[in-house]
């Protein structure tokens, strides 16, 4: 073969191996394109490239702090009068107590606008923010002889005012509907027109949690310090058809009963996933001043005095857990008839899971 003839042939082999290049390059494209296509339903792993921070923004908007403070009648007994719950049962606190007081436990948390109409409001949040128990005991080290520990405090619930400290108007919020075991809450209160034009009602769309997947980035809302903000965390337990999944988002005392929302592949609209229900805590015993002592503490006897033993709760960041936007629309839709009678009509139901 001349050099001609070689020149030639080089060059059709390479002409062969470039278009055979680009080829593969195009088949691994298209193969990519159907790639993104199946997944489109699913939710994003990272932020969008199209992400609005405006619409977020308006998403903020109807987000809102949610106050509440339960007030409870205190009796505090003596330890030499060895008073056991038993006791309680035979006599009233009175004929046991020395001392009574009027004490208040205030708690702080977030909500979500999600009826804002016809003069009326509703917030939904979680159950814990706004309800605390009943009756509350705190206990000495010592016990009678049937192994009861004494008493020390005994405190009984007299009332709790629920309000939204950003609008004063609204310090007559009371439960419209509630579940204990999810931990939810609707919260409601007839509205002037005035205070209603300030505030924004959540007209966004709700999302399918069943779709989920390990690793989805999920943006929370809620209000830490009472102050309002939004961090992101990725979901480290998707939990399908369950009532909860976990993220590993840093949240805060504050942030229960804020929305999560996340992206899907399709969409340049951020979907309601959920709200932050909790992270775990332990708890651990320091020693303080009498100076510190109140109804929640325990105290023992040292030698040198009468010393504090103060319970103090630690919190373990980044396993926030999550109420799934599936059980919220479960919960409205069965109390769907209890709203109305009440004149609230939530547009929300279970009904946009049926067509996801």
């Amino acid at each position: 073969m001349n050099n001609f003839s070689q020149h030639i042939f080089n060059q059709i082999v390479a002409g062969i191996l470039i278009a055979s290049g680009f080829q593969a390059c195009s088949s691994v494209t298209e193969n990519l394109g159907v790639i993104s296509l199946a997944g489109k339903d699913t939710y994003l792993t990272s932020n969008p490239p199209f992400l609005d921070s405006d619409r977020l923004e308006t998403i903020s908007q109807s987000v809102i702090l949610v106050n509440s403070i339960t007030y409870y009648r205190v009796f505090y007994f003596p330890e030499s009068k060895n008073v056991s719950v038993a006791d309680l049962k035979r006599r009233s606190p009175e004929a046991y107590a020395t001392d009574l007081k009027i004490k208040n436990e205030p708690s702080t948390g977030t909500g979500l606008v999600i009826h804002n109409r016809d003069s009326k409001l509703a917030v939904l949040t979680c159950l814990h923010v706004i309800m605390k128990p009943d009756t509350v005991y705190q206990y000495y080290t010592s016990k009678n002889s049937d192994g009861l520990p004494h008493l020390r405090t005994l405190a009984l619930k007299l009332s709790t005012d629920l309000f939204l400290p950003e609008y004063p108007e609204l310090d007559r919020l009371s439960i419209l509907s509630f579940d204990q075991q999810l931990d939810v809450a609707i919260l409601g209160q007839a509205v002037t027109t005035t205070t209603s034009s300030q505030i924004s009602e959540f007209k966004g769309k709700p999302g399918n949690s069943s779709k989920l997947k390990l690793g989805t980035l999920a943006y929370h809302f809620g209000y830490p310090a009472a102050q309002k903000q939004m961090t992101t965390g990725l979901i480290t337990m998707g939990r399908r058809n369950s009532n909860e999944f976990i993220s590993d988002a840093v949240t805060n005392k504050g942030y229960s009963g804020g929305p999560v929302f996340a992206y899907r592949f399709n969409s340049s609209e951020p979907e309601w996933i959920g709200i932050t229900r909790s992270s775990p805590v332990h708890y651990e015993w320091v020693v303080a001043p009498m100076e510190d002592f109140d109804e929640s503490v325990e105290v023992r006897e040292f030698s040198d005095g009468k010393l504090l033993i103060k319970r103090q709760t630690i919190q373990h960041y980044g396993t926030t857990n999550t109420l799934s936007i599936n059980s919220i629309l479960k919960f409205i839709s069965n109390n769907q008839n209890n709203l109305k009678e009440k004149g609230y009509y939530l547009r929300f139901s279970e009904e946009p899971l049926k067509s996801d």
